[in-house]
């Protein structure tokens, strides 16, 4: 797929008609349809709407406008023309052109040095600026041939209330993405942006999948421009059910293997302007600013809608560049059905994806929008998903079953990060295509005005492109068939049988090998149902110091998936660790166990060493000689997965600039601790760290090592010090929110907490904790901040039952209960 992007510096607070399409929106005041006609005369290029604000205005006061010129950009025809120069070919014509164009007016502005023009921001997603300016120089500007029309930039808004359904929906199930995921496909390589209210990044359902960095996060009102923030949860809702992962015990989001990025539309006060959307279009384009750089996102969610029924065709040149630029689009349908004909835009333009929303038996959702639309193609929406008592991430690190078609959208654009992470080279229109063709038709034959060309299914959809291949060009790799185990025999011999290490030959060598079928590109292992329940391989096949798998560990070396189904125990007997991954290598391991594996020495991982990436899912990592997991430089993903009982080494330890996540499961009674950082950076996110032997969080570095803890509980650890968490080191940071520390004991000092570095905690609990010193906390040097939380019953045998601190502290709102 081929990125284009370029990223505007400039951000300005300016007022747009906007609202959410979550529950009956209210209808607001007047607004504008945008000229798409040459206008006869200078008055016909300002909208009544804005002539009527200027004849109220003071002559001297300033009014924000969107200046249309002439001469519009055709992006997909630029797209065309100059594919062959490079992916950034799009961006750097179409900033060349608008600004060539719009030079002569910016030229007339700058000469303006009175006072009468106050701010110019041009844009290059189309050929237009925002101006803020007396209404003397808006006139003028009607005038000039090279003007097409001039549109006000201030409506107020209003939000709707979402409704709360007590009974949950089958909404993953309904969909088909969990077909998907069996394969492996969770969108991993894949980014979904989000326009809205924001996102709450803090949530343990998306922190781990925000991509991170100063390109992917966009507020346009420069309110908050460092960090993803969302004051009215909406946006928070709309992501939970794109990307959520399963702390609440149940899976949220469909693509829960995504990266996310986001932008603000609406400020702080719920407010949101046309300046302030086509900025965050236009950041869509290029985040970082350096089009050479492909970090544009492959699809944008964005469920919201102008306030009226009709067609306005306002962010019509946005979407047409997005498209031209590979991203899709997708709209909710809006909330102001049953009636017919009650479309509104952007959903309804040319450009745009719409998705009405049904309910978990495929009944429509009264209140979603209905066709024909009021734009250009009459079938509205295009597609239908479940939008009916959705579980979603509430902002706070909560929970909420959510209506509208606002929940809709997210399900198709989380689909397509499915289907994307399968065919990574498909087209937006091939997208569409594989979406409306696959569609489980509803209600009348054929397309119709309620369902539009039926209810999503990803899984059909997938069916559709692999159907499809050879008419739509796609990548052959793209498509290869699962290598399947057919014997629980630790062999390599040419029976016609395909054991698990033979098909790891086979995925790493991209060739077929004895009984197991080709390799070819990213692989997938799976096992077959004929072999005992649950099938058990036991690697008896020894050997060391070989890495091409053919004896003693499984070296994995290419890009693959192995999927144990139900459930598969692979156990190494001892002899060897169980897997081995290579730098270079891209591994995702699902409902797999891995036990009795032996590293080479104390932490060297005995069940996985990762030099390379992997994804561990839904697993069991136990009984390990030498630590369950060692991220040695890799960059490891852990979630929904039990590590315990290792011994020789930390459950899992993070070392040489590894790069760490544990999202859920437990990580409990390993000999030396529970997770080992050093000199790298970990985010663990609503984990169980129990009855470890050494400390449950262990941090240290001379230089940077980061660790962020949150939303988990860290209970019944034992160590000299730091029970709980150890953190040293000038390099050590920590940052803890929402969790709790209980009945950690040090026989030295920090029974919850040891610190000698940097360390903050938010919102959480330290009871029951016991140490000779510092029963909660002992902060022996370095810097603290509490802020919000709880000591309770901590005991110390000398000093500081709940805090004994050494160094200075900043203490907001803590509460000293009993020790």
């Amino acid at each position: 797929m081929t990125f284009f992007r370029r990223k505007l510096r400039t951000r300005v607070l300016l007022m747009a008609a906007l609202v959410f399409c979550l529950i009956s929106p209210i209808p607001l005041h007047a607004a504008q349809t945008v000229q798409t006609t040459p206008p006869i005369s200078p008055d016909a290029k300002i909208s009544p709407v804005l002539a009527q604000m200027l004849n109220e205005a003071a002559t001297d006061s300033m009014t924000t406008v969107i200046v249309t010129l002439a001469d519009p950009l055709d992006p997909q025809r630029i797209a065309q023309s100059r594919r062959a120069e490079g992916p950034d070919a799009l961006l750097r014509t179409m900033q060349t052109k608008t600004s060539a164009a719009q030079a002569p007016l910016l030229a007339s502005l700058t000469q303006a040095e009175d006072g009468t023009v106050q701010s110019v921001i041009p844009f290059w997603i189309f050929n237009g600026l925002s101006i803020t300016a007396t209404p003397q120089v808006i006139r003028s500007l009607a005038t000039r041939t090279d003007v097409q029309s001039i549109g006000p930039d201030v409506i107020d808004l209003r939000l709707s209330p979402a409704a709360i359904d007590p009974e949950p929906s089958p909404n993953l199930t309904q969909i088909g993405a969990q077909e998907l995921w069996r394969l492996g496909y969770t969108g991993q390589g894949v980014v979904v942006a989000s326009l809205d209210t924001g996102v709450d990044v803090d949530h343990p359902d998306l922190q781990r999948n925000w991509r991170g960095g100063d390109n992917s996060w966009f507020d346009p009102y420069n309110q908050h421009p460092d960090r993803p923030v969302d004051f009215n949860g909406h946006g928070t809702w709309t992501m939970g059910a794109i990307v959520g992962g399963s702390h609440s015990g149940s899976n949220l989001g469909a693509a829960p293997g995504t990266q996310w990025i986001a932008g603000r539309v609406f400020n702080d006060a719920d407010k949101a302007t046309v300046t302030a959307v086509h900025l965050a279009f236009q950041w869509l384009l290029d985040p970082d600013g350096d089009p050479t750089t492909d970090d544009a996102p492959d699809v944008v969610n964005s469920s919201w809608s102008i306030d009226v029924v009709g067609c306005n065709l306002t962010f019509e040149p946005d979407l047409l560049a997005l498209r031209a630029a590979g991203i899709l689009p997708i709209f909710a349908a809006g909330n102001y059905g049953p009636q017919a004909g009650t479309s509104s835009s952007p959903a309804n333009n040319p450009s745009a994806l719409a998705v009405g929303a049904v309910n978990g038996q495929d009944r429509i959702y009264s209140e979603s929008s209905r066709g024909p639309s009021a734009c250009a193609d009459p079938i509205f929406p295009h597609l239908s998903a479940p939008g009916v008592a959705i579980l979603t991430a509430e902002r706070g690190g909560g929970y909420f079953r959510a209506t509208g078609t606002s929940m809709a959208a997210p399900h198709v654009t989380a689909s397509v990060a499915l289907l994307l992470s399968a065919f990574p080279d498909l087209t937006v229109e091939q997208i569409q295509n594989a979406l409306l063709s696959s569609a489980v038709d509803l209600g009348v034959s054929g397309a119709d005005m309620t369902f539009g060309y039926g209810r999503l299914d990803v899984g059909a959809a997938f069916d559709w492109l692999v159907n499809h291949a050879g008419e739509i060009q796609l990548v052959p790799s793209t498509l290869t068939l699962p290598i399947l185990v057919t014997t629980v025999d630790d062999v390599v011999a040419a029976d016609g049988l395909c054991s698990l290490r033979e098909a790891v030959v086979a995925a790493n060598d991209d060739m077929a090998y004895n009984g197991c079928t080709a390799g070819s590109g990213a692989d997938h292992i799976r096992f077959a149902a004929s072999l005992p329940q649950p099938p058990t391989i036991v690697l008896t096949t020894t050997g060391t110091a070989e890495d091409a798998a053919l004896s003693g560990d499984l070296d994995l070396l290419s890009t693959l998936t192995i999927d144990g189904g139900d459930g598969v125990i692979i156990d190494g007997n001892d002899a060897d660790r169980v897997f081995d991954i290579h730098a270079g290598a891209h591994i995702t391991i699902t409902h797999v166990t891995v036990r009795h594996g032996r590293g080479e020495t104390g932490d060297s991982g005995g069940g996985l060493r990762v030099r390379g990436r992997l994804t561990l899912g839904d697993s069991i990592v136990s009984g390990n000689w030498g630590g369950g997991v060692a991220n040695l430089s890799g960059i490891t993903v852990i979630t929904n997965t039990q590590i315990v009982s290792n011994v020789m080494g930390y459950g899992v330890s993070n070392q040489i600039q590894g790069g760490l996540t544990v999202d859920g499961g437990r990580v409990a009674h390993n000999e030396r601790g529970g997770v080992y950082n050093a000199l790298s950076t970990a985010t663990l996110i609503g984990v169980e760290i129990a009855h470890n032997s050494g400390s449950g969080v262990h941090n240290e570095g001379a230089s940077i090592a980061r660790v962020t803890l949150s939303a988990s509980t860290v209970m019944s650890n034992s160590a000299e010090s730091g029970a709980g968490v150890f953190n040293q080191g000038v390099g050590a940071q920590m940052g803890i929110v929402r969790t709790r520390f209980s009945g950690n004991v040090a026989s030295s000092s920090g029974g919850g907490i040891f610190n000698n570095g940097t360390l903050s905690v938010a919102s959480s609990t330290l009871d029951h904790n016991r140490a000779r010193a510092g029963g909660g906390l002992h902060h022996f040097g370095g810097t603290l901040t509490l802020t919000n939380d709880t000591f309770s019953s901590n005991r110390a045998a000398d000093n500081g039952g709940s805090l004994y601190a050494g160094g200075a502290a900043t203490i907001r709102n803590v509460t000293f209960l009993g020790g």
